[in-house]
């Protein structure tokens, strides 16, 4: 990797110095970590860490302030309707999203001897797009029974999802074109279904305040095979 020098080119946000030793590079934070010890505190233990401006620096994070600004996503759709009969809908649907603007968090370790440790430095440099296809059908309520089925194909891309670790890419070494691909959460089929039926109750007796207005419901939700499903029912 390059030799660089972030601090020279970005506004710090925060720097932490050594846990032990209370040392920092820059006086926008500075932290100390104390262990095993009673109150109140002894005064070499209150005492606030030592300040200086000079390197090394442990641990940096940093924005590029000529990008840091307001993420923003773009969304469309359209839709055909088609009904059969006076109860059944069918539904064909296209939609999009764009997010521009997005936040990207790279992480370098000890880059250069200035900075032996960790730098995080944090641009608007990742973008994403969504399309998706969704076909749903709807019964309307009819003699006590309403449905709903759809699927959907749908396809997300982006240069710096994650879903467990913000570390998502080789940070710096590549331009995003290069980094640009499916993202951690695509997921490309996915099929829902709900069916609901009113359960039919007696007209009178004593019965009735207690067997009347009763329905089944249930839901059902899978991703592609190979993932797990949910299945939800309810009386």
């Amino acid at each position: 990797m390059s030799e660089r020098h972030p601090a020279k080119a970005w506004r710090s946000l925060r720097s932490e110095g050594d846990a032990e030793h209370g040392s920092s590079a820059f006086p926008y934070a500075q932290g100390r970590i104390i262990s095993d010890t009673s109150f109140p505190l002894s005064a070499t233990n209150a005492a606030p860490p030592p300040f200086t401006t000079r390197p090394p620096v442990v641990y940096l994070a940093i924005v590029d302030p000529n990008h840091h600004v307001l993420p923003r996503t773009y969304e469309w759709n359209a839709a055909l309707e088609q009904g059969f009969g006076k109860n059944d809908v069918l539904t064909l649907t296209y939609l999009g999203a764009a997010g521009r603007k997005l936040i990207r968090q790279d992480l370098y370790d000890a880059p250069n001897p200035n900075f032996t440790s960790e730098v995080d430095i944090m641009t608007n440099g990742a973008d994403s797009s969504y399309n998706a296809l969704q076909v749903q059908y709807r019964h309307r309520l009819t003699r006590g029974l309403q449905a709903l089925v759809s699927y959907t194909w749908g396809h997300s891309i982006d240069d710096a999802s994650f879903d467990s670790n913000f570390l998502n890419t080789p940070p710096g070494t590549s331009p995003c074109s290069v980094e640009r691909g499916p993202s951690d959460y695509d997921i490309r089929n996915t099929f829902a279904g709900a069916v609901s039926y009113n359960v039919p109750g007696p007209h009178g007796g004593w019965a009735k305040p207690v067997l009347k207005n009763w329905s089944v419901n249930t839901i059902a939700y899978a991703p592609i095979p190979g993932f797990c499903y949910s299945l939800l029912g309810e009386l």
